[in-house]
């Protein structure tokens, strides 16, 4: 019966095992682009700042159906009103009786996509190897 060997080169290997992580790669470098501009909205509403200290970047998840996904905002409560930071940014994205919505959401997405999508596009031409 007949015998070959062959050699794969192991920085090969290497770059397959960061391909089987690249959604989770990827979406971990574009985050902190989201988070920088979702701090500079919430700058100009800030009492205390306890809000935009809040803010954290969760690990990739992936969801039932197979995306993969990452969430920006804040955590907690602020400790001097004791309110929960992801309540206050609620309130000034949708508003309250007496106090008017100040959407921002959409515009921040809009204003940070183009530049994450653009980190995206660089990490993942990094992990594959491809020159630009």
């Amino acid at each position: 019966m007949g015998r070959f060997d062959f050699y794969i080169p192991e920085d090969f290997l290497h770059s397959l095992g960061k391909m089987s992580e690249i959604e989770e790669i990827i979406l971990e470098g574009a985050a902190p682009i989201l988070k920088e501009r979702l701090e500079q909205e919430l700058s100009k509403h800030r009492d205390t700042g306890a809000m935009i200290k809040s803010i954290k970047i969760t690990k990739p998840k992936q969801s039932g159906r197979g995306d993969w996904y990452i969430s920006i905002g804040p955590r907690g409560k602020d400790p001097v009103t004791g309110v929960r930071n992801m309540e206050k940014l609620a309130v000034l994205e949708y508003g309250k009786a007496g106090q008017p919505a100040q959407p921002m959401m959409d515009r921040i997405q809009a204003d940070a996509m183009p530049a994450a999508i653009e980190r995206m596009q660089a990490i993942f031409d990094e992990l594959a190897g491809i020159k630009k």
